[in-house]
């Protein structure tokens, strides 16, 4: 007795019937379906050449046995489609991975590209669909790289996709000029179907994700459910990239306002200033400085450090240069000055606790220059002689936002030609290294008497560059520092 198994699936999809396997034209023909948890998972066909050759014996035999292969031809099926299910959860995990590992929108598409060609299509571009309507290439990838070229020629000529509706559709192959020859390369790229998928997030369609196969490929469904679910991510990945791009620019705009477009020209002065936010740059950080005019041969300075970071931070930053600026040229005395600024912070009442800040006075003569300073809660300035040695110049007092009714006075001090005044935030300071501190054991002392000799510029680049090599890793904490040489 001849014995065929065949899956009903396999069947169909092959359009093949079960009476035509058997050599020569059967007589008798058996067939018993496999049961597996209720649904039928396969027929047993028994096919003889002879009329009437099956008994009830032999169905009950075949019975049997459909009995016996239903189990393991189930499970078969089963651990079949759970490998399935964990190649496609594996490698949307991996895809998710990837793209929240960056912010970057260029890479993000670079990404989105590698993870389609060629797991799921010979080619995928990324059309990205401005304010306006317009869309463009944005990346163009096929597997032979050798039709880049081609591909992205052909893309360049489809029209936009609609981003005001979520079904979004492709024209493929586009349409061109009557007459038009494509190269045999872009004809072959024109004659692949394509898929396209809206790039779909937060409400709003941000272009369209085309993958496409050579002439006679299809996308399967578990394919399709993949690209659709792979495209989902892509877009988000892609929204959050947009998002953080522009805060970023935000917080640069924001950032640059707090600090001055450049510092002016002080005739017989060097002046030079630095600074360096901490981080990835994506927030906006509580240190300023400024130099400005207040008389002729009277130039104020500031350098200041507000606790925390972000807008709160910024507003008071805000709130604290332009104070400066102001109360100075209505005449205002230094520690008058810092005394009405003191009381402002206190009345914003801000979560901000408080604000560090060094403001001075510098007099110009044909002698030197003879500098009042009030140095509030702040790192103390320094002052490093031409001949050597440094020593510092003002004793710490009340820092501001803390204290009602805070009373200050000034120190001074005259810088002689070849004279350096150094002053610097506490992200100069406390830049750490393991235990230690920078300024530990006077460090910064040291690190400004090594610059004896150098003009403002260099010494703040040395300065800059010691911070930096100083800890293992990138500085914690947003850096300023401002120096003024006689000349």
């Amino acid at each position: 007795m001849g014995l065929l198994l065949a899956v009903y699936d396999h069947l169909a999809e092959n359009g093949a019937d079960g009476t035509q396997t058997a050599a020569g034209a059967p007589q008798s023909f058996l067939t018993v379906p496999v049961l597996a948890n209720g649904r039928v998972a396969g027929v047993i066909a028994v096919l003889a050449a002879e009329p009437d050759r099956f008994t009830d014996e032999d169905s009950a035999r075949v019975h049997h046995v459909a009995g016996q292969v239903a189990l393991p031809l189930e499970r078969a099926r089963l651990n079949e489609q759970d490998r399935a299910r964990r190649g496609r959860i594996s490698f949307l995990a991996e895809a998710s991975d990837l793209l929240a590992g960056t912010l970057d929108q260029e890479q993000t598409i670079a990404l989105a590209a590698q993870l389609v060609v060629p797991r799921l299509a010979a080619w995928c571009a990324v059309l990205l669909t401005d304010g306006n309507g317009a869309s463009r290439p944005a990346r163009a990838w096929h597997a032979d790289e050798a039709r880049n070229d081609a591909l992205s020629y052909l893309l360049s000529r489809v029209p936009p996709p609609q981003a005001s509706s979520p079904e979004v559709v492709l024209q493929w192959p586009p349409a061109g000029p009557p007459g038009e020859q494509l190269t045999p390369e872009a004809a072959e790229l024109a004659a692949d179907p394509a898929w396209s998928f809206p790039l779909l997030a937060r409400g709003r369609c941000l272009g369209v994700l085309v993958m496409g196969r050579p002439g006679g490929g299809a996308l399967g469904s578990q394919a399709l459910a993949v690209a659709e679910d792979l495209t989902c991510r892509v877009a988000l990945a892609l929204d959050n990239a947009r998002l953080y791009s522009r805060q970023l620019q935000a917080n640069h705009a924001l950032q640059r306002s707090l600090l001055p477009p450049q510092l002016p020209e002080v005739p017989g002065l060097e002046v030079a200033a630095g600074y360096q936010a901490a981080g990835e740059g994506d927030e906006v950080g509580g240190d300023f400085y400024d130099v400005f005019k207040v008389a002729p041969c009277r130039w104020r300075f500031a350098i200041g450090d507000v606790c925390g970071k972000g807008l709160e931070a910024a507003a008071i930053t805000g709130l604290t240069r332009h104070a400066l600026r102001i109360l100075a040229r209505e005449g205002h005395d230094i520690p008058a000055v810092l005394a009405r600024l003191n009381s402002l912070i206190l009345e914003e009442g801000s979560a901000v606790p408080f604000v560090t800040l060094i403001h001075g006075e510098i007099e110009m003569s044909p002698g030197g220059a003879s500098v009042s300073l009030v140095c509030a809660g702040h790192p103390p300035p320094l002052l490093l002689r031409s001949q050597g040695g440094t020593k510092i110049v003002a004793g710490s007092q009340p820092l501001l936002g803390v204290l009602e009714g805070a009373a200050f006075r000034c120190d001074t001090c005259h810088i002689g030609r070849d004279d350096v005044l150094l002053c610097v935030t506490d992200g100069v300071t406390e830049r750490r290294s393991g235990d230690r501190l920078l300024d530990d054991d006077n460090g910064l002392r040291q690190l400004l008497s090594d610059c004896s000799g150098l003009n403002a510029g260099a010494i703040v680049a040395r300065i800059q560059r010691k911070v930096r090599e100083f800890g293992s890793g990138p500085p914690a904490d947003d850096t300023a520092l401002i120096a003024f040489r006689r000349r």
